[in-house]
Parts: structure tokens; C-alpha cells; sequence
């Protein structure tokens, strides 16, 4: 990612830290401080500011409230490609959309002040990060996100070694463009976590956008498209439309989050509009 797009993306992630931090607006990234969790009777010498005047008038004795501090939100990226991440069309890669979507997942959870972590997948093996809360180790993440091949990754294995993991009650954002995701897999995934599944694709992949005979490479074969064919091209996008329909259901019903991105996708306002909606 060039740098000056980097400058842009951390005004843009300080205006939404900015923007969700307002007033007491709950947000997935932004602990809420102490949490009350229970009553009980006052006793002789506590401070009374935690008397509940209401709860005492009822019970007819002094009772107070009973606050825990809240936990820290751990945050994980699951990047989770194939080969399929390099795709490139018209100049533009996928692999752009998804360095963006990380940047700014990983840099607003530091700024809220929480903790980071990351698995993604890099020449045969798994780059595991474990949650830590500093800039310097996400920015040794992204590094190492930037610099790695993707190839041979099996998201369902993957995914159930993070299910294995002592991970819980986590927000989890899942980078993939794999609709292939194994139902009881991603269901276990969303029970013990904040599921958000971010599907990630180059338009073109959907909607064969542009005109003329064009070739393509998929694992290592050439494959020539007449995009002129409107018929065929109709049917390939009305089968892509209903596939992604289809695994936006299976993420729903699993009791996860869904969002879709490509190159044309404003992924900061999705992300601001996502948060507010849903936190």
C-alpha cells in the first residue's frame, strides 16, 4: 500500500474514532468502562454514590450497585485467501481492497486502545499473531500481511483451528472471497465469537464487467472470455448473484455478520455505517 494512501486512511480512521467515541455510543471497538453487575445491601462506611435510591425505596433498606470493570475487546483478522488474492483486472487488484480493509480494521482497534491479533496464511503455513495492544506490533503485522502469498490455503481447516483456539466473546472479522465455508464450521465460529464475515472480491469476478475477448489465468490455466457474449454473461452473473445470496444466508442464519466489498466499495463509510447500525 502506498504510503500516501496510508496518510489518507489514518485521517479518515482518527475521524472515526472520533465520530463513534461521541457521547456514551457503544461501539464493537470502545469498552464501555465499569459494567454494573449486581445489588446488594449497604454497608456502614461505603461511599454513598452508589446507593440506588430507587432500588432502597423499594426494599426498604439501603442497597447499592454493584459495578465489574469491562474487559478489553480483543480484535482478530482472519485473512483468508487463495491464489485468488493477486487477482488483477483493468489495473486494479483485489489485493488493494483487502490491504485496505485490514489497515483499517487494525489501526482503529489500536487507536480504541485494544488489543490486536491476526491469522493469515503465507507459502504453505499459518501466520499466527496473538492479541497484543501496541501500533508497533500492528504495523508488524500489516508488514508481514503485505509481503505474503496466499496460495493453498483450505479456509475450513483454518477455520476450525481457530475454533480450537481459547478465543471467545472476541469481534472476529473474516477477509475472504470463499463461499465455500463449511455450515457447521462458520456456525461454531459465529457461537463463540463476533462473527463478521467481510467478502472481498475484484468486481469483475462478479460481473465480468468490460467488452471483447480477454484472458484470464485460474490455477495456472489460461481461460479466454468473450465478454460480448451477452447471453452467457447474463447467466454467469445471475449464478454469481445467487451463490453470494446464498452464503450471505448461511453467515445469517449461522447468527453472523455480513458485509461485501470490492474496488468500488467506500470501505471506510461501509465500516462507519456498519458500526453505528450494529453497536
Amino acid at each position: 500500500m502506498h504510503k500516501k494512501h496510508k496518510n489518507l486512511l489514518d485521517l479518515k480512521i482518527n475521524r472515526l474514532v472520533d465520530n463513534l467515541s461521541v457521547g456514551n455510543h457503544k461501539t464493537a471497538f470502545k469498552a464501555k468502562g465499569m459494567e454494573f453487575a449486581d445489588y446488594r445491601e449497604y454497608e456502614y462506611g461505603e461511599e454513598s454514590k452508589n446507593i440506588d435510591w430507587l432500588a432502597s425505596s423499594r426494599e426498604g433498606k439501603m442497597i447499592v450497585k454493584l459495578f465489574e470493570e469491562e474487559r478489553e475487546m480483543d480484535v482478530y483478522v482472519l485473512a483468508l485467501f487463495d491464489g485468488d488474492i493477486d487477482f488483477e483486472f483493468n489495473g486494479v487488484k483485489k489485493r488493494d481492497v483487502v490491504e485496505e480493509i485490514f489497515y483499517l480494521l487494525g489501526l482503529s482497534t489500536i487507536q480504541f486502545q485494544n488489543k490486536l491479533g491476526a491469522i493469515f496464511h503465507d507459502s504453505e503455513k499459518k501466520r499466527i499473531f496473538e492479541a497484543k495492544k501496541s501500533k508497533a506490533h500492528f504495523l508488524n503485522i500489516f508488514s508481514e500481511f503485505e509481503k505474503s502469498n496466499f496460495s493453498g490455503n483450505d479456509i475450513n481447516s483454518y477455520l476450525e483451528y481457530f475454533n480450537g483456539l481459547n478465543i471467545k466473546n472476541s469481534l472476529v472479522f473474516l477477509l475472504t472471497s470463499d463461499t465455500n465455508i463449511d455450515e457447521k464450521i462458520l456456525k461454531i465460529s459465529c457461537v463463540k465469537n463476533d462473527f463478521v464475515v467481510c467478502n472481498t472480491f475484484h468486481s469483475f469476478e462478479n460481473n465480468l464487467t468490460g467488452t471483447g475477448i480477454i484472458g484470464l489465468k485460474n490455477s495456472g490455466m489460461k481461460v479466454s472470455i468473450d465478454l460480448d457474449d451477452t447471453e452467457k454473461k447474463n447467466q454467469y452473473k445471475k449464478l454469481r448473484y445467487d451463490k453470494l445470496s446464498s452464503f450471505k444466508d448461511k453467515v445469517f442464519s449461522s447468527k453472523g455478520r455480513y458485509l461485501y466489498f470490492d474496488e468500488n466499495t467506500c470501505v471506510f463509510s461501509e465500516f462507519f455505517k456498519f458500526f453505528h447500525t450494529h453497536y
